[in-house]
């Protein structure tokens, strides 16, 4: 015969042996927390080979999946339960607002700068009065900010 059905293997480099693909595997999976730099790290420390994080990056693209149920809820089903978190509940939230009788302004939707004096001030109560304030009660809150008012001026 003149050709033969050999396969015919790829040159160049052939990788890491198949003990360091199941070390890293194995670093990751009880390590979830550790991403590739620190893999690559461990690696090297212990095995006392040079390991870079690119070549832990592709191990752990090729040979590793998560676990199903391990770790929490998955992407799709955080972002499809953030809606119902409380903050983002959009009738309470105007309760709330109307507890405290706080006043609403209507302004420009989807236009950050149509109001940039409020916004520099909202941004100044917030780092400079209520970053560093603890408060208590709505009587509280409101004696401090008079107070910060008082100061401001």
């Amino acid at each position: 015969m003149l050709f033969s059905l050999k396969r015919r293997r790829r040159p160049g480099p052939k990788g890491p042996h198949k003990e360091l693909i199941d070390a890293v595997v194995e670093l990751k999976r009880r390590n979830l927390n550790w991403s590739c730099p620190r893999i690559a790290q461990q690696i090297t420390l212990a095995f006392g080979v040079a390991f870079d994080k690119d070549v832990v990056r592709r191990i752990l693209r090729v040979h590793y999946r998560p676990e199903s149920g391990s770790g929490g809820p998955s992407w799709l089903t955080f972002l499809g339960s953030t809606d119902n978190d409380p903050l983002y509940r959009f009738h309470q939230w105007l309760a709330n607002l109307r507890v405290l009788e706080v006043t609403e302004i209507k302004t420009v939707p989807y236009v950050p700068l149509s109001h940039p004096f409020v916004e520099r001030l909202i941004g100044t109560l917030r780092r400079e009065c209520l970053d560093r304030t603890l408060f208590w009660t709505t009587t509280d809150l409101e004696a401090k900010l008079l107070d910060f008012q008082h100061y401001y001026k």
